[in-house]
Protein backbone atom coordinates (compact mmCIF):
# COMPACT_ATOMS: atom_id res chain seq x y z
CA UNK A 1 0.00 0.00 0.00
CA UNK A 2 1.69 3.13 -1.44
CA UNK A 3 1.73 6.05 0.84
CA UNK A 4 3.21 9.23 0.23
CA UNK A 5 6.84 10.46 0.33
CA UNK A 6 8.26 10.84 3.93
CA UNK A 7 10.40 13.36 4.71
CA UNK A 8 14.41 12.10 4.79
CA UNK A 9 15.80 13.46 7.33
CA UNK A 10 19.22 15.36 6.77
CA UNK A 11 22.07 15.90 9.35
CA UNK A 12 21.45 19.75 8.99
CA UNK A 13 17.76 19.20 9.67
CA UNK A 14 18.12 17.72 12.58
CA UNK A 15 20.47 19.95 14.14
CA UNK A 16 18.38 22.76 13.46
CA UNK A 17 15.73 21.07 15.19
CA UNK A 18 17.92 20.59 17.82
CA UNK A 19 19.24 24.12 17.89
CA UNK A 20 15.28 25.81 18.72
CA UNK A 21 14.68 23.64 20.98
CA UNK A 22 17.26 24.17 23.56
CA UNK A 23 16.80 27.76 22.64
CA UNK A 24 13.10 27.46 23.43
CA UNK A 25 13.62 25.49 26.57
CA UNK A 26 16.22 28.07 28.05
CA UNK A 27 13.27 31.13 27.63
CA UNK A 28 11.09 28.97 29.46
CA UNK A 29 13.91 28.25 32.01
CA UNK A 30 14.48 31.92 32.42
CA UNK A 31 11.08 32.91 32.09
CA UNK A 32 9.91 30.15 35.06
CA UNK A 33 11.96 32.65 37.52
CA UNK A 34 9.62 35.36 37.07
CA UNK A 35 6.45 34.34 35.53
CA UNK A 36 4.37 33.39 38.73
CA UNK A 37 1.35 34.55 37.30
CA UNK A 38 1.37 33.45 33.99
CA UNK A 39 0.71 29.37 32.53
CA UNK A 40 4.02 28.92 30.51
CA UNK A 41 4.08 26.61 27.49
CA UNK A 42 5.46 22.95 27.94
CA UNK A 43 9.25 22.42 27.34
CA UNK A 44 9.77 20.23 23.72
CA UNK A 45 11.51 17.05 23.42
CA UNK A 46 12.92 16.61 19.81
CA UNK A 47 12.02 13.30 19.76
CA UNK A 48 8.14 14.35 20.34
CA UNK A 49 8.07 16.85 18.05
CA UNK A 50 9.54 14.23 15.11
CA UNK A 51 6.43 11.92 15.82
CA UNK A 52 4.62 15.61 14.34
CA UNK A 53 6.86 15.54 11.13
CA UNK A 54 5.90 14.13 8.66
CA UNK A 55 6.85 16.39 5.49
CA UNK A 56 9.29 19.05 4.86
CA UNK A 57 6.70 21.64 5.40
CA UNK A 58 6.22 20.00 8.57
CA UNK A 59 9.42 20.60 9.62
CA UNK A 60 9.59 24.38 8.43
CA UNK A 61 6.42 24.99 10.51
CA UNK A 62 7.77 23.82 13.87
CA UNK A 63 11.09 25.20 13.23
CA UNK A 64 9.49 28.57 12.71
CA UNK A 65 7.45 28.03 15.74
CA UNK A 66 9.76 27.48 17.95
CA UNK A 67 11.77 30.55 16.20
CA UNK A 68 8.57 33.30 17.07
CA UNK A 69 9.25 32.19 20.79
CA UNK A 70 12.62 33.84 21.11
CA UNK A 71 11.27 37.22 19.84
CA UNK A 72 11.27 39.87 22.35
CA UNK A 73 7.53 40.43 23.76
CA UNK A 74 6.53 36.74 22.91
CA UNK A 75 6.62 36.01 26.55
CA UNK A 76 4.22 38.47 27.35
CA UNK A 77 1.02 37.60 29.72
CA UNK A 78 -2.42 38.02 27.99
CA UNK A 79 -5.54 36.85 29.58
CA UNK A 80 -7.69 34.83 27.20
CA UNK A 81 -11.21 36.84 26.88
CA UNK A 82 -14.60 35.64 28.16
CA UNK A 83 -12.61 32.78 30.44
CA UNK A 84 -14.34 32.58 33.67
CA UNK A 85 -11.08 31.18 35.16
CA UNK A 86 -8.82 34.49 34.30
CA UNK A 87 -7.19 32.09 32.21
CA UNK A 88 -3.31 33.75 31.68
CA UNK A 89 -1.16 32.50 28.77
CA UNK A 90 1.93 33.92 26.96
CA UNK A 91 1.02 35.65 24.02
CA UNK A 92 3.23 33.21 21.92
CA UNK A 93 0.73 30.48 22.76
CA UNK A 94 -2.35 32.29 22.35
CA UNK A 95 -0.92 33.39 18.86
CA UNK A 96 0.33 30.14 18.13
CA UNK A 97 -2.95 27.96 18.59
CA UNK A 98 -5.23 30.80 16.90
CA UNK A 99 -3.33 30.03 13.80
CA UNK A 100 -2.88 26.52 14.02
CA UNK A 101 -6.90 26.05 14.78
CA UNK A 102 -7.21 28.27 11.52
CA UNK A 103 -5.47 25.61 9.71
CA UNK A 104 -7.11 22.67 10.93
CA UNK A 105 -10.49 24.47 10.72
CA UNK A 106 -9.68 24.68 6.81
CA UNK A 107 -8.76 21.68 6.36
CA UNK A 108 -11.85 20.39 8.45
CA UNK A 109 -13.88 22.10 6.33
CA UNK A 110 -12.70 21.27 3.33
CA UNK A 111 -13.25 17.55 4.17
CA UNK A 112 -16.62 17.88 4.90
CA UNK A 113 -17.80 19.85 2.31
CA UNK A 114 -16.07 16.48 0.31
CA UNK A 115 -18.07 14.26 2.30
CA UNK A 116 -21.80 16.21 2.41
CA UNK A 117 -22.19 16.26 -1.52
CA UNK A 118 -21.52 12.44 -1.70
CA UNK A 119 -24.73 10.27 -3.29
CA UNK A 120 -24.83 7.99 -0.88
CA UNK A 121 -25.40 4.28 -2.12
CA UNK A 122 -26.45 0.89 -1.05
CA UNK A 123 -25.09 -2.29 -2.00
CA UNK A 124 -24.03 -0.42 -5.03
CA UNK A 125 -27.49 1.21 -6.10
CA UNK A 126 -27.81 5.17 -5.48
CA UNK A 127 -30.06 5.40 -2.65
CA UNK A 128 -30.91 8.95 -3.74
CA UNK A 129 -29.92 11.81 -1.36
CA UNK A 130 -26.65 13.54 -0.58
CA UNK A 131 -24.48 11.93 2.62
CA UNK A 132 -25.02 15.46 4.14
CA UNK A 133 -28.94 14.86 3.87
CA UNK A 134 -28.83 12.19 6.89
CA UNK A 135 -25.70 13.52 8.61
CA UNK A 136 -22.10 12.71 8.69
CA UNK A 137 -22.27 9.72 10.94
CA UNK A 138 -21.17 10.59 14.49
CA UNK A 139 -17.89 10.07 14.63
CA UNK A 140 -17.20 12.21 11.39
CA UNK A 141 -19.59 15.22 12.59
CA UNK A 142 -17.76 14.90 15.93
CA UNK A 143 -14.15 15.25 14.25
CA UNK A 144 -14.59 16.95 11.39
CA UNK A 145 -16.72 20.10 13.52
CA UNK A 146 -14.63 23.45 13.79
CA UNK A 147 -12.35 23.39 16.87
CA UNK A 148 -12.23 26.45 19.00
CA UNK A 149 -8.87 27.18 20.48
CA UNK A 150 -10.42 28.44 23.74
CA UNK A 151 -13.29 27.80 25.83
CA UNK A 152 -15.06 30.02 28.15
CA UNK A 153 -14.95 27.05 31.12
CA UNK A 154 -11.28 26.41 30.25
CA UNK A 155 -8.38 25.53 33.22
CA UNK A 156 -4.95 25.12 33.11
CA UNK A 157 -5.48 21.13 32.71
CA UNK A 158 -7.56 22.19 29.42
CA UNK A 159 -5.09 24.01 28.34
CA UNK A 160 -2.89 21.26 28.19
CA UNK A 161 -4.49 18.90 26.90
CA UNK A 162 -6.32 21.52 24.07
CA UNK A 163 -2.93 22.10 22.83
CA UNK A 164 -1.95 18.84 22.30
CA UNK A 165 -4.67 18.03 20.54
CA UNK A 166 -3.78 20.72 18.00
CA UNK A 167 -0.11 19.51 18.14
CA UNK A 168 -1.39 16.18 16.78
CA UNK A 169 -4.01 17.14 13.98
CA UNK A 170 -1.24 19.84 12.95
CA UNK A 171 0.81 17.77 9.81
CA UNK A 172 -0.04 18.59 6.60
CA UNK A 173 -0.82 15.31 5.79
CA UNK A 174 -3.25 14.65 8.85
CA UNK A 175 -6.26 13.65 6.70
CA UNK A 176 -4.60 11.33 4.67
CA UNK A 177 -2.82 9.31 7.27
CA UNK A 178 -6.08 9.25 9.02
CA UNK A 179 -7.46 7.43 5.80
CA UNK A 180 -4.39 4.95 5.11
CA UNK A 181 -5.24 3.97 8.62
CA UNK A 182 -8.97 3.47 7.76
CA UNK A 183 -7.91 1.48 4.50
CA UNK A 184 -5.42 -0.89 6.45
CA UNK A 185 -7.80 -1.78 8.92
CA UNK A 186 -10.60 -2.08 6.69
CA UNK A 187 -8.93 -4.67 4.71
CA UNK A 188 -7.90 -6.26 7.79
CA UNK A 189 -11.55 -6.37 8.97
CA UNK A 190 -12.50 -8.32 5.75
CA UNK A 191 -9.48 -10.53 6.19
CA UNK A 192 -10.97 -11.13 9.91
CA UNK A 193 -14.47 -11.62 8.75
CA UNK A 194 -14.07 -13.85 4.92
CA UNK A 195 -12.24 -16.93 3.89
CA UNK A 196 -9.43 -15.30 2.34
CA UNK A 197 -9.71 -16.57 -0.56
CA UNK A 198 -13.19 -15.91 -1.44
CA UNK A 199 -11.61 -11.89 -1.27
CA UNK A 200 -8.53 -11.80 -2.57
CA UNK A 201 -9.95 -10.05 -5.43
CA UNK A 202 -11.89 -7.34 -3.06
CA UNK A 203 -8.43 -7.00 -1.36
CA UNK A 204 -6.57 -6.33 -4.30
CA UNK A 205 -8.95 -4.08 -5.62
CA UNK A 206 -9.09 -2.08 -2.49
CA UNK A 207 -5.51 -1.99 -2.46
CA UNK A 208 -4.81 -0.65 -5.89
CA UNK A 209 -7.14 2.12 -5.19
CA UNK A 210 -6.17 5.65 -5.07
CA UNK A 211 -6.61 6.91 -1.35
CA UNK A 212 -8.93 9.67 -1.79
CA UNK A 213 -11.42 6.93 -4.33
CA UNK A 214 -10.92 4.68 -1.73
CA UNK A 215 -12.20 7.41 1.14
CA UNK A 216 -15.07 8.43 -1.13
CA UNK A 217 -16.32 5.07 -1.80
CA UNK A 218 -15.87 4.06 1.74
CA UNK A 219 -17.90 7.09 2.83
CA UNK A 220 -20.82 7.10 0.63
CA UNK A 221 -21.34 3.30 1.04
CA UNK A 222 -24.24 2.21 3.33
CA UNK A 223 -22.82 -1.83 3.83
CA UNK A 224 -19.24 -1.63 3.89
CA UNK A 225 -19.11 -3.31 7.67
CA UNK A 226 -22.37 -5.95 6.97
CA UNK A 227 -20.33 -8.68 9.05
CA UNK A 228 -23.43 -10.66 10.67
CA UNK A 229 -24.29 -13.57 8.38
CA UNK A 230 -25.27 -17.00 10.77
CA UNK A 231 -25.44 -19.56 8.05
CA UNK A 232 -23.65 -20.30 4.57
CA UNK A 233 -26.40 -18.67 2.52
CA UNK A 234 -26.13 -15.27 4.45
CA UNK A 235 -21.77 -15.70 3.94
CA UNK A 236 -22.67 -16.03 0.07
CA UNK A 237 -25.48 -13.01 0.02
CA UNK A 238 -22.61 -10.60 2.06
CA UNK A 239 -19.87 -11.53 -0.60
CA UNK A 240 -21.22 -10.99 -3.26
CA UNK A 241 -22.46 -7.16 -1.63
CA UNK A 242 -18.80 -7.09 -0.94
CA UNK A 243 -17.71 -7.48 -4.05
CA UNK A 244 -20.49 -5.72 -6.34
CA UNK A 245 -19.45 -2.28 -4.02
CA UNK A 246 -15.39 -2.99 -4.48
CA UNK A 247 -15.62 -4.72 -8.08
CA UNK A 248 -18.91 -3.71 -9.54
CA UNK A 249 -17.76 -4.21 -12.94
CA UNK A 250 -16.49 -8.06 -12.55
Amino acid sequence: MSKQHKIKWRESDTKELNRVVKNFNAKLNRLAKSSDNVILPEKVKVSELKKLINTRQDLQREINMLKRFSKKGSEQAVVIEGNENNLTITKWQKTEMNRRVGIINRKRKERFDLLKDLDVYSRGESLGYKKGDIGMGRTAEHTLKPMNAFTRSMDKADLKQKWKAIMKESPSDFFKESDFRLKENYINTILRNYNEQDVVDVISAIENMDIKDFIIKFSQEQDVFDWNYPDEEKYQQYLSTLKSIWIPNK
